[in-house]
């Protein structure tokens, strides 16, 4: 990731920090984005601008936080002068590097399903995946934008999702039929050893011969992943509205056996956004 942070990519750490602050135009005004080669103009919030790229062994640790692109060797996330705050580090684009998932899209290495794995991940080389590490780099930005808007007379907020906590309840919906051809085919395959399965010979039999059963009891046959009306029962009782995240068929390889556009799924979404909750694809 080299080069300083466009205005697009500053923006977007913008907008995700407005979570945590009322980013007031005030405030917004008062930020003053200054990369290596600029000299040191402005009053307000200095934001130093790293055109480095990630070196892992230039990281610098910071009250047990890692900062990915420091400026300098100085162990404080900022300093106060004048009335003014300095970051000493950017913290801009160590929380655009995170929050982009950035090191997914750059690096070529991929698991068996084509995904970014774990172990190439900066999280585990650093052996922070414990840590929320942005979270941290926004409560320090707070921290000295809070500083210098007391310092100089200008309103502050901060922002909570939550009065107390939260809970983000979501469903991941990769199957809508418990009884179909490709699930019958599929558990054949697992059954006769062609796909990879933890049970033994005796129980993959028994898995398989109990679907077919299932899928050939034509008049008390029940779909057990149509189960919609039943989740929202229960989040009803607890007055909650969830997120619905549907993995329609687009690839051979992929592990899903409906369409987007099937009709009985278009009134599915209708239904459920209607009852408050939220539909993602």
């Amino acid at each position: 990731m080299e080069g300083y942070l466009s205005k697009n990519k500053i923006d977007y750490v913008l907008f995700h920090l407005g979570s945590v602050i009322e980013l007031t135009d005030e405030i917004i005004s008062h930020l003053i984005f200054q990369k290596n080669d600029e000299a040191d103009t402005g009053f307000g919030i200095h934001m130093p601008l790293s055109r480095e790229p990630l070196n892992i062994t230039q990281i610098i640790v910071i009250e047990n936080i890692p900062v990915f692109f420091p400026i300098s060797r100085q162990g404080r996330f900022y300093r106060i002068e004048n009335g003014q705050v300095y970051f000493n580090h950017d913290i801009l684009k160590s929380s655009f590097y995170l929050l982009s998932g950035y090191q997914e899209v750059a690096s070529k290495e991929r698991d068996e399903h084509g995904r970014f794995p774990y172990s190439c991940s900066i999280q585990k080389r650093l052996n922070v995946a414990h840590k929320p590490i942005v979270n941290y780099y926004f409560e320090k930005l707070a921290e000295g934008i809070e500083q210098f808007c007391r310092l100089n007379g200008i309103s502050f907020a901060r922002k909570h999702l939550f009065q107390k906590w939260g809970l983000m309840l979501t469903h991941d919906i990769d199957q809508l039929s418990t009884y179909n051809i490709y699930e019958l085919i599929f558990r054949l395959k697992i059954f006769l050893g062609l796909v990879p399965s933890k049970r033994n010979f005796s129980q993959r039999r028994k898995v398989f011969f109990c679907h077919l059963a299932g899928m050939l009891s034509f008049f008390n046959r029940k779909n057990l992943h149509w189960n919609f009306g039943a989740l929202r029962r229960i989040e009803k009782q607890f007055g909650m509205h969830s997120v619905f995240y549907f993995l329609p068929k687009v690839r051979k390889d992929q592990h899903s056996f409906y369409r987007i556009d099937d009709p009985r799924i278009r009134e599915l979404f209708e239904e459920l956004i209607q009852d408050g909750c939220e539909v993602g694809v």
